[in-house]
């Protein structure tokens, strides 16, 4: 931020009662390189500049006063053509570098800074028109997913389904003992057989 624009209901033009009556003039202050404020108010077509110290919080002290304050950057591009009016808004967006048209009050530039212009408007319609409901029931009604009812196993399950396996484990096992006992004595046999017959020989 290092600018403020201040908007105020107040205006003695005699064609004030056109204007929205929250917003019927606006000046502004901008802090310079030195760090103080400049503040540039076009009154009724007389210029009054004033000189204020940086260390004044500005925008504080406009609130305090029932004024409405708008925190802005200035702009890096010159603002020129035939529609910027000779008036309190047309100076305070030639000096911000405001640079937008068809903007000749108050109150319409206070809309382009809060983003409540009918452009703005119109855009987000479109944009939450993407985000409407389908049609066919109405609201809809939260449906949270179920609870599973099963109880987790206890402790003694845990144990029992423990026992089983390794049981079962050593039931494999000496049958594979045994299976290999068998063979080994088959293997015995023959062998005392093919030295018989050796020896007949």
């Amino acid at each position: 931020m290092d600018a403020l624009i201040i908007f105020s209901s107040g205006n003695e033009h005699p064609l004030n009662w056109m204007l929205d009556k929250r917003h019927r003039h606006v000046w502004c202050a901008t802090k310079i390189e030195s760090g103080q404020w400049v503040i540039y108010n076009w009154h009724q077509g007389n210029p009054i500049i004033e000189v204020v110290d940086g260390s004044v919080d500005l925008a504080a002290y406009y609130k305090s006063e029932g004024f409405k304050v708008y925190n802005v950057e200035v702009g890096d591009e010159p603002c020129h053509g035939p529609w910027m009016c000779n008036n309190c808004v047309g100076h305070t967006m030639v000096l911000l570098g405001i640079r937008t048209h068809f903007i000749f009050t108050p109150h319409q530039l206070w809309k382009h800074l809060t983003g409540r212009t009918m452009t703005d408007h119109i855009k987000r319609f479109f944009t939450n028109l993407c985000f409407v409901p389908g049609f066919g029931g109405g609201k809809t009604t939260f449906l949270p997913a179920p609870v599973s009812t099963v109880a987790p196993a206890s402790q003694t399950t845990v144990d029992a389904d423990a026992k089983i396996s390794a049981d079962e484990a050593a039931r494999v096992k000496a049958r594979k003992t045994a299976a290999g006992s068998t063979t080994s004595a088959s293997s015995t046999l023959l062998d005392d057989d093919d030295s018989t017959s050796g020896a007949l020989k």
